[in-house]
């Protein structure tokens, strides 16, 4: 990537509600679901942004990303991140 570059992802994590999460994901696998989901963990998503800059609030849970628009935001199984390269 050259220097300015933005690195944007967004993740199904099982980091909120653990084990329930892992039984939806195998329920919509084994239904046939499509595209077939892959959970990672934040440990696993890490790596993505190595030599990259996050930006504030980092690797979070997407609902972080704009707790300012909902009352009460939920923590949701999906992480996310933004990141620069210098």
């Amino acid at each position: 990537m050259p220097s300015g570059s933005h690195l944007v992802l967004t993740h199904p994590t099982n980091a909120v509600r653990g084990a329930r999460m892992d039984e939806a994901v195998r329920q919509w696998n084994d239904g046939g679901g499509s595209p077939e989901l892959t959970l990672r963990t934040v440990a696993e998503l890490e790596p993505f942004f190595a030599g990259l800059d996050l930006l504030d609030p980092g690797l979070v849970s997407t609902a972080d990303w704009r707790p300012d628009l909902a009352d009460d935001p939920l923590k949701v199984d999906d992480h996310g991140a933004v990141a620069v390269k210098r």
